[in-house]
C-alpha cells in the first residue's frame, strides 16, 4: 500500500452558493462551530499523516493565507494562486506542479469526509 504524504486542497472557488451566508469570506473560511471550515479539512489530513499540503487558491486568497500564517504557523504547506478561474481540473493541474511524490490526494476546502 502506498502511503500518501502530500495533499492538494482546492480552495479557490467563488463560493456563489454561500455568498449570502458568508459574503466577506471565501467559502472554505465559513465558520463552523467557531472555526473556519478549512481547519477541519487540514486537521483530518494531518490525522491521516499527510505531511505537506498545497493550497490551490484564487478568490479572496488573502484571507486563507492570513489564517494559515496565524493559526497554522508550523504547517508544512505551499500554495498557488489562480490569476483567473481555471476550473477544478485546471486548479489541480496548477497545484500538481508543486507535488514531489508520485501519488497525492486532492480534496475540496469546503467538503469533509473520512
Amino acid at each position: 500500500m502506498t502511503m500518501i504524504s502530500e495533499a492538494v486542497i482546492l480552495a479557490g472557488g467563488l463560493g456563489t452558493r454561500l455568498k449570502s451566508a458568508v459574503p466577506d469570506l471565501p467559502k472554505c473560511m465559513a465558520p463552523v462551530a467557531g472555526r473556519p471550515f478549512i481547519d477541519y479539512v487540514i486537521q483530518e489530513l494531518l490525522d491521516q499523516k499527510v505531511s505537506k499540503i498545497i493550497f490551490s487558491l484564487g478568490y479572496m486568497h488573502e484571507f486563507v493565507l492570513q489564517h494559515l500564517n496565524e493559526k497554522w504557523p508550523d504547517l508544512h504547506y505551499e500554495y498557488c494562486i489562480e490569476t483567473s478561474p481555471l476550473g477544478t481540473g485546471g486548479a489541480i493541474h496548477l497545484a500538481s506542479r508543486q507535488v514531489q511524490e508520485d501519488h497525492f490526494v486532492v480534496v475540496n476546502g469546503d467538503t469533509l469526509f473520512r
